[in-house]
This record gives structure tokens, C-alpha cells and sequence, in this order.
């Protein structure tokens, strides 16, 4: 019988649960709440990319687990570090909405006194909530203990992100102009230094 992932087992798929619905808890609560006083700039497809693209991705990473396709023999270890890597990439997210505040929305949204956020961690790199997303998307793909299952959530979220980034970034730069290219040209995307 081949090595199945810790995240097969009652224990860990009962954790594995537990941490995923704050996750949905947090992704699905947050945002929706667009302001009269707003223009909604986002492409129709955008947020379906973002939000349902990475649920199908998890679930069938999730098949992968329960199969044990790809897994690794050190599943317990790589289970915690999933999950701790998992609750990094929430408490980013969560800094980053709360630093947003009422300029967090679930669709890319101008509203009429729309500033730009350039505290907390919007100090460092100009969208630190998908950063958060990132990284707790490896923390999925690392818990679930297979190798198809990490790359698949990892990569295909990313993809769905990058996506969102340039429907965000277009809508900034019409809003903002100059002061966005400026706060812009100071900071990578995600990852400072790389993008």
C-alpha cells in the first residue's frame, strides 16, 4: 500500500477542515459590501477565476490526497508545515483587508474618495492580500501531501491571481494616474524584488 498523506487520516482531515473554513470563512465574508459611491471596474470573469477556480482546484487536490497520488513518506511533517505555512498566508490577508479597510472589495471597485493605501504591509509590495493568498495556497498543496495536489493548487491559484492583479492594477492606474505609476514603480507586486 503506498504512503498516504496525514491529511487522509480522521486527525488530519478533521484539522485540515477546521482551518480551511476560517479560510472560506475569511475569503467569503469579507468585501461584499460595495459603497453607493462607487464604480465597479472589474471584468466579468475576474472574480470567477478567483474564487471558484481555486475551490475546484483544492477539491481535486483533496481526491489526490484521499488516493495518496504523489505523496510524500514524511506526511505528518509536511502536514504541520502546510498548515502553519496555511496560517501565515490568513494572518497576511487578514492585516492586509483590515489595513484596506473599507477599500477592500470583493470586485475591483472605485469609489469617489478612493486614496491609496501605502501602510502596513502595503509598505512592502503593492498587493500583500494576494501575497497572503499565495501563501496560504502553499500551505493547501503542502497539507493535502501530494506533489500533483501542491502544484495544482499552488500554480493554478497563482495563475487566477496574476489574472485578478492586472484587472486590479488597470482600474488603479486609470483611477489614481500619476500617484499610482509612482507608488507602483516603488514596489513589486508580491514579492519584493521578484514581482
Amino acid at each position: 500500500m503506498p504512503d498516504m498523506p496525514y491529511a487522509s487520516t480522521a486527525t488530519g482531515a478533521a484539522i485540515f477542515t477546521a482551518v480551511m473554513l476560517v479560510f472560506l470563512a475569511q475569503e467569503f465574508t469579507q468585501g461584499f459590501d460595495t459603497p453607493d459611491d462607487s464604480s465597479v471596474r472589474d471584468d466579468r470573469w475576474a472574480l470567477v477565476y478567483l474564487e471558484v477556480v481555486p475551490v475546484l482546484l483544492v477539491c481535486i487536490a483533496g481526491v489526490l490526497c484521499l488516493l495518496g497520488v504523489g505523496a510524500w513518506t514524511a506526511s505528518l511533517p509536511v502536514f504541520v508545515v502546510g498548515i502553519v505555512v496555511l496560517l501565515i498566508g490568513l494572518a497576511l490577508r487578514q492585516w492586509s483587508h483590515n489595513t484596506l479597510g473599507r477599500f477592500h472589495q470583493a470586485l475591483v471597485t472605485i469609489q469617489d474618495d478612493h486614496d491609496l493605501v501605502t501602510s502596513g504591509p502595503y509598505r512592502l509590495v503593492r498587493h500583500p492580500m494576494y501575497a497572503g493568498s499565495a501563501i496560504a495556497f502553499l500551505g493547501v498543496g503542502l497539507a493535502l501531501g501530494t506533489w500533483p495536489g501542491l502544484l495544482l493548487v499552488f500554480l493554478g491559484t497563482l495563475a487566477a491571481m496574476v489574472r485578478r492583479i492586472s484587472v486590479e492594477e488597470r482600474a488603479l492606474a486609470q483611477a489614481l494616474g500619476e500617484k499610482y505609476a509612482s507608488y507602483a514603480a516603488d514596489r513589486a507586486r508580491m514579492l519584493p524584488g521578484v514581482w
